[in-house]
């Protein structure tokens, strides 16, 4: 008996130096994540860079494989970090049997094929960016199971369907990427119940919904900003609370005022979709607000004068609504941390308000295919910062009865000026 269990022993040496040349025999576990990353090797094709092929061979170590980050105890795989790398094939559903996987970024490569639905057996990830590939189909309904998930980056790439209800039971998501895809039909309610979501960026897909009922407690509305927010490197995105994206979709419905209860709001962006109405003095009340965003809309009224005020604001963007009347003629109003105003094509008269020249920090003001009259005021000569200057297709004359134009002596004060049209 004793000799059969040297025998097998023996036999089991042979069977582990031909699987794996290295001398020392891997446990098992660590033999399955072994060949897990050489079953996603199998399915890159090709690799253009040779960055696999020159580095993930059996005759080192797993655990010291480019992009391979290892657990120090017990040597499993944690990470699997691969961006910027010109890799193309699809993802193998072995790349599921890393079971201590917490961060899995393979984002700017080429990848393709679908998502495999084998994902939901990594109940230890928390990290998913697939950000700018070519992957398609409809999002796995398994990707309920990772509850420990917190990032979900899947932005620019070709997902279509519906955004699964079942996304709403990640309880520890933070930013959800969904943007630049083909996703379809409502935006889920169910995302209303993950209260620890900070980032929602939804933009570029066929949504539709009403503004009604996102009147969310985690500032569910909307930025622009992608070279802030939205590269490859989400992590970037944690520290950066309360932006989100839901513009080019077919939104519809009125801006509901609530929205000015939601005190840490830093970024509402809702371009380019179909909402009417008034632009509710509410928001005003968003103290803490850097970008507001609502071209392209149907919204009718006047700007609330209080808007003018708010000085957090950074970027103002209103051009192509149907606004009407003059801005705020108000004597002392200010946005001192304004850095640009566009509020062309609308139908703005009146006077250029004296105050925009107190916006020291702006960089480009566009006030054009409005209605304004009068002169432009020699005060913008104030914003030294000034880059870009557009009024044209207006009503405007010159300072004085012979019309001449001297603001432009004034504009000389404006050393970064790049651009002028009137």
């Amino acid at each position: 008996m004793e000799s059969v269990y040297v025998y097998l022993q023996i036999l089991l040496g042979v069977l582990v130096v031909q699987s794996c040349i290295l001398c020392l025999a891997l446990p098992l576990s660590n033999f399955t994540d072994q060949l897990a990353l050489l079953g996603f090797k199998n399915e890159i094709k090709p690799d253009p860079n040779n960055v696999l092929g020159s580095n993930w061979s059996r005759t080192n170590n797993f655990c010291s494989w480019l992009g391979v980050t290892c657990s120090t105890r017990r040597q499993r795989v944690t990470a699997l970090e691969l961006p910027r790398m010109g890799l193309q094939g699809t993802i193998s559903p072995s790349v599921a049997n890393l079971s201590f996987l917490v961060t899995l970024d393979l984002s700017n490569n080429s990848f393709h094929g679908t998502l495999t639905h084998e994902i939901g057996r990594l109940g230890r990830l928390k990290d998913r960016i697939l950000d700018e590939n070519k992957m398609e189909g409809k999002l796995p309904k398994t990707l309920n199971q990772c509850q420990k998930l917190e990032v979900l980056g899947l932005l620019n790439n070709r997902f279509n369907g519906v955004i699964q209800e079942e996304l709403g039971t990640l309880s520890n998501l933070y930013f959800l990427g969904l943007t630049g895809n083909d996703f379809m039909g409502t935006i889920p309610s169910s995302l209303a119940n993950i209260s620890t979501l900070e980032v929602l960026a939804l933009e570029y897909n066929a949504l539709t919904a009403s503004l009604v009922v996102f009147q969310w407690t985690f500032a569910y509305f909307v930025l622009n900003l992608k070279d802030f927010i939205f590269l490859s490197t989400i992590s970037v995105a944690k520290f950066q609370p309360r932006y989100d994206d839901i513009s080019l979709n077919n939104l519809t419905g009125t801006i509901p005022p609530s929205l000015g209860n939601i005190s840490s709001l830093l970024g509402l962006e809702i371009g380019n979709n179909h909402l009417q109405g008034e632009i509710p003095g509410e928001i005003s009340q968003l103290s803490n607000l850097r970008v507001l965003n609502l071209h392209t809309n149907n919204l009718t009224g006047t700007f609330p004068e209080q808007m003018f005020n708010m000085s957090a604001l950074q970027f103002l963007d209103l051009p192509s609504t149907t606004l009407d009347r003059n801005l705020p003629s108000t004597i002392g109003l200010w946005l001192p941390n304004l850095e640009e105003l566009n509020l062309e094509d609308n139908q703005l008269g009146g006077n250029i308000p004296l105050y925009l020249s107190n916006s020291s920090k702006l960089t480009r003001l566009s006030l054009a295919y409005d209605l304004f009259t009068g002169p432009i005021p020699p005060s913008l000569g104030n914003l030294h910062l000034l880059g870009s200057l557009n009024v044209q297709k207006n009503r405007l004359t010159g300072e004085n009865r012979n019309g001449e134009i001297t603001f432009l002596t004034a504009l000389t004060n404006c050393k970064s000026l790049e651009k002028l049209v009137f």
